[in-house]
Formats: C-alpha cells, sequence, structure tokens
C-alpha cells in the first residue's frame, strides 16, 4: 500500500488562451511502512491537470545541492517531528555545473504524467532509525535567474515560461525488526565486542616477553571460545534474519496478488 500527497504547481506556455494552460501537480509516493533492511521505494510525477501541453525543467545537475540560480529541488526529512540531516560522508567533490540543455526539460502533455528523478534521496539520507519520518520536496523555478544555460531559441523558450514553486509531502513509517531478530543481533554484536576485547588481550600477551607459556595458553584458549561464541551468534542472527525477510517476502506478493 502506498500513500500519496499532492500539491498544485501553476505554470502556462507563452501565447495560449486561458483554458489552455496547462496546470501542473507533484506526486510524491512511498511504501506505508517498511524495514530498516528494506529500501525506501519512493517516487514523483508531476501531472498536468490542465488542457494545454507544458514543460517543466527537471532536477539537473546542482539542482539538489543549491547550485543552480534558475531551477532548484529542495529535500526536507523528518524523523518523528524532528528534522533528519544529509549525510556528511557522501558529498560533491566541486561546484561546478553542467550546462542546462533542451532535454532537461521534461514536457507534460495535457492529462499525462511524468517521472521525476529522486533516486538521490537514499544516498543523501539514512531510513534506518524506526519511527515516523516525513519527506518534503520543494520545487522553485525562475525563468529570469542568470545560470548556466545553453543559448540560443532554447534559452528563449525556458525563459518565456513562468516562475514557480511547489511543495509536496509525504508521510512512512520504518519498523522495528520483531523481537527475536533484534534480541539475535544485539548478541551479535555483543559478541563482536567481547571478541574484539579478548583478541587484543591476546595479542598483547603473546607479544609480551614476560608472559609465560601457561598464560600465553590460557589467553589462546579465551580467544577461541571467544571466536566460538561470535560464530555461533552471527548463524543465530543470519537465521532469524532469513527466516524474517523469507515472511517478508510472502507477505509483499500476497499485498502485490490483492491489488
Amino acid at each position: 500500500m502506498r500513500v500519496a500527497v499532492a500539491v498544485l504547481l501553476l505554470a502556462c506556455t507563452c501565447a495560449r488562451a486561458a483554458d489552455e494552460k496547462p496546470a501542473f501537480e507533484i506526486e510524491l509516493s512511498a511504501p506505508k511502512c517498511f524495514y530498516p533492511d528494506e529500501t525506501l521505494d519512493l517516487k514523483a510525477t508531476i501531472r498536468n491537470t490542465g488542457k494545454g501541453d507544458g514543460f517543466v525543467l527537471g532536477p539537473v545537475d546542482g539542482a539538489f545541492d543549491g547550485l543552480r540560480a534558475m531551477v532548484s529541488y529542495r529535500e526536507r526529512v523528518t524523523l518523528n517531528g524532528k528534522a533528519v540531516s544529509r549525510r556528511t560522508d557522501i558529498r560533491r567533490f566541486d561546484n561546478l555545473v553542467n550546462t542546462i540543455r533542451p532535454e532537461d526539460l521534461i514536457a507534460v502533455k495535457a492529462g499525462q504524467r511524468a517521472a521525476l528523478p529522486v533516486g538521490y534521496v537514499t544516498q543523501y539520507y539514512q531510513f534506518t532509525t524506526p519511527g515516523k519520518y516525513e519527506f518534503a520536496l520543494t520545487y522553485e523555478f525562475d525563468p529570469g535567474a542568470a545560470d548556466k544555460i545553453e543559448g540560443g531559441a532554447f534559452e528563449k523558450k525556458v525563459r518565456a515560461l513562468p516562475a514557480a514553486k511547489a511543495t509536496a509531502k509525504v508521510e512512512f513509517a520504518v519498523l522495528p525488526f520483531p523481537p527475536a531478530v533484534a534480541a539475535a543481533e544485539d548478541a551479535w554484536k555483543a559478541a563482536q565486542a567481547r571478541h574484539q576485547l579478548i583478541t587484543t588481550f591476546a595479542e598483547t600477551v603473546a607479544k609480551n616477553p614476560a608472559s609465560t607459556a601457561q598464560e600465553r595458553d590460557l589467553a589462546a584458549e579465551r580467544l577461541k571460545r571467544a571466536t566460538a561464541n561470535l560464530s555461533a551468534a552471527a548463524e543465530a542472527y543470519t537465521e532469524k534474519m532469513a527466516a524474517f525477510r523469507t515472511e517478508r517476502a510472502a507477505e509483499r506478493k500476497k499485498a502485490a496478488e490483492q491489488k
């Protein structure tokens, strides 16, 4: 099941009668809920509800990074009502942007829809913490702004388009794993931490020239047990997660068949 929210974005092409102007709606949709190990399937479309054909300037290079003057696509994510920051470990290496070209215009005929690429979202945001999320997308277009754009007839066409602004929102929830899976994961993480500590201790004993043979043997035996416990915990977690994913796949299949 998907939820969708739409907001009205008014635009028109020049030299058309009032009753032939296009009227655009931006729609966002996402699964109502999913689990932390599943990818957010976020989709956006532009629907022309007017009687005339029209154009929207798509998400050109830099539009999502605040590097364009003519067009911008700004995202906002909240978790349980609090703003979520963009990831800082993924970023652009420079501020150079490509030239806006004819292929960057999205044509939307009257009564039709066109897809809007938003795949960047799962790159810049992580949806792994359980809770209620809201994703908002704001589109702004200023035809008179100075920008890097191909000249000639194409630039005249773009600058003849009207200014526009719209915001669309969609809500979804990330569910916590079932208790059995969560417990197995906690046990695995605890085993990893203990194994790391014992490994460090065993290495220290082995490198210490003052260590006796008995001390080295005891440290090695502890490491052996810790390794076995880690392996068992990892196997238990893998089994629980595999069973959970099999159950989820069956649920999704059943839901798809009922549509």
